[in-house]
């Protein structure tokens, strides 16, 4: 997006291997070249679920966004791989804003204690199949739909999170 200078990366984080691992490092390198078009990007992750060495190292926002529900942390404990490329870049002098995801059908936004001040943000399920939510979800009725809309302000270092739907708007 070279009208706000921000980057979106989107990661296969179910086949995560070195030759992604690399292009991801390359990808990110490339905003801290002044000879790309792409230098001084803001970069923003994003995968199905965030892989990294446990969601149980994470410190939650005190924010309306994070889950009622008593989410199971241990299934998250995947690849390491795409934080560790993060890391490298952000003590380079890149800037990460966050990460995007999902999986766990719950919402929570908070802070990677463990790899620089990564912030993730997971969003529950669109769908009114999984009991995971924190309202009800019934077809064909208000609350049916949910939806979350994410504004970044670069500027001021500001992430704005705005539920729709469900019994939230």
């Amino acid at each position: 997006y070279p009208a706000c200078k921000m980057r979106l990366v989107v990661l296969d984080c179910m086949n995560w291997d070195m030759t992604q691992n690399d292009w991801f490092a390359g990808v990110l390198a490339e905003t801290l070249d002044n000879t790309k078009d792409c230098y001084g990007y803001h970069v923003i992750g994003s995968q199905h679920y965030l892989s990294h060495d446990g969601l149980n190292n994470l410190t939650l926002f005190d924010t309306p966004f994070n889950s009622l529900d008593d989410y199971k942390l241990e299934a998250q404990s995947t690849i390491v791989g795409s934080v560790t490329v993060v890391d490298t870049f952000i003590n380079n002098g890149g800037m990460f804003v966050c990460w995007l995801g999902g999986h766990i059908h719950s919402d929570f936004c908070g802070l990677l204690t463990n790899h620089n001040n990564q912030i993730f943000i997971n969003v529950g399920s669109a769908s009114r199949i999984t009991p995971a939510q924190d309202c009800a979800r019934i077809e064909a009725t208000q609350t049916q739909d949910l939806f979350n809309v994410i504004g970044f302000d670069f500027f001021s270092k500001t992430i704005k999170v705005m539920r729709v739907g469900a019994t939230y708007d």
